[in-house]
């Protein structure tokens, strides 16, 4: 059985060395939602930065191993944590265009990066996506 919690201080250690395994950057400043295994292992993370009252889903990261049928379950649960926290929306952005689908299936939308929210343009977060061609915009109200 996995456990789907909110990560605490003392789990950034452990989360920067998963996060880091892969291209993604490591930024302390977000909430982070973890998964683990039965054997209480780090399988999946994703952080949510806040920006004013919109969160922004970042750094998304499962083991190649992670159970394809729950990957729905931790996306509902970093949905429910998002609203606990008083976001109005949540947005997210992607270079992988079969993740699109799966995200539209929790209610997403795709958004033209013209058509986001400024204080997320202007948030350094998006800033870095702006100039890449092969970036996806969604979001949700929650």
């Amino acid at each position: 059985m996995l456990m789907i919690r909110k990560a605490v201080p003392s789990d950034l250690p452990t989360i920067r060395t998963f996060i880091e395994k892969t291209e993604l950057d490591f930024v302390q400043e977000l909430i982070f939602i973890l998964v683990e295994d039965e054997q209480r292992e780090l399988i999946g993370v994703v952080g949510i930065q806040e920006i004013q009252n919109i969160g922004l889903l970042r750094s998304l990261v499962l083991v190649p191993h992670f159970p394809v049928e729950k990957i729905v379950t931790f996306l509902e649960s970093i949905l429910q944590i998002a609203l606990k926290t008083n976001y109005k929306s949540l947005y997210l952005a992607t270079n992988n265009k079969g993740s699109i689908r799966l995200f539209q299936l929790l209610g997403f939308m795709e958004i033209e990066q013209q058509e986001l929210p400024l204080e997320l343009k202007l948030s350094t977060a998006v800033e870095a996506f702006v100039e890449k061609s092969d970036i996806f915009f969604m979001w949700k109200t929650l």
